[in-house]
């Protein structure tokens, strides 16, 4: 059962997108976090302009919907009038929380802001490829490889890349002694996000001004 564009594309099928319930109680259908790598062979994201980016096939360059970053979370949604389910033609005043209590409701799963990104055990791998890769059994897999541009030859300590991986999927106080490594932890991170939302920035926040460059150096290396 495939969501396509106007033209009859396949763009997504019903078992990698669900409707989410956002905080204020509107419903989107968005694409599954741990299936945006397989949908978007289907479609393309252009260049985000004010946080948000529009999603056309890749087949026929035809809209679908839009993209935006939320937590550092993609948001690939679809919109009522530019998609068809299961080959059902929609318009501008369809709504989607109207669609998800028909009969659509039961063939599309359903998620809130809490449940949206599957929160499985999370692996910290030294030998994927992708960051992060969604595997089959929805678990999260990281690579810290591509994320370091040199390190001076340095491999992350255990510690430090289960607390990269845990601090992905919550907010996170790291409380670790001087010199144990806290600032690569940062480091990770920032190019972590930096690599899933392309055209964002990552602020680095320290107290005092001498921090700033040492930080800063510390990045940078």
């Amino acid at each position: 059962m495939p969501i396509t564009c106007p033209y009859g594309h396949e763009v997504c099928p019903f078992t990698s997108v669900c409707f989410l319930t956002d905080a204020n109680g509107g419903v989107q259908l968005v694409v599954k976090p741990e299936c945006l790598e397989a949908v978007r062979q289907r479609v393309s994201v252009g260049e985000r302009k004010k946080g948000s980016a529009a999603v056309t096939c890749v087949q026929c360059k035809c809209s679908v919907g839009n993209s935006m970053v939320f937590s550092a979370t993609e948001h690939l949604a679809f919109a009522t009038h530019k998609v068809l389910l299961d080959g059902v033609a929609l318009s501008k005043k369809h709504k989607w929380r109207d669609i998800a209590q028909g009969a659509f409701g039961g063939r599309i799963d359903a998620r809130d802001v809490k449940s949206f990104v599957v929160r499985r055990p999370v692996e910290v791998a030294d030998l994927s490829t992708t960051v992060p890769r969604g595997r089959a059994d929805g678990e999260l897999v990281y690579d810290w490889r591509e994320l370091l541009v040199d390190n001076n030859g340095k491999k992350p300590r255990r510690y430090q890349l289960e607390a990269f991986a845990e601090a992905t999927l919550r907010n996170l106080i790291l409380a670790m002694p001087t010199g144990s490594g806290k600032t690569l932890v940062g480091a990770l991170l920032a190019a972590h996000y930096v690599r899933r939302a392309p055209g964002q920035c990552v602020a680095f926040v320290v107290d005092k001004l001498p921090l700033c460059f040492q930080q800063a150096n510390a990045m940078e290396a």
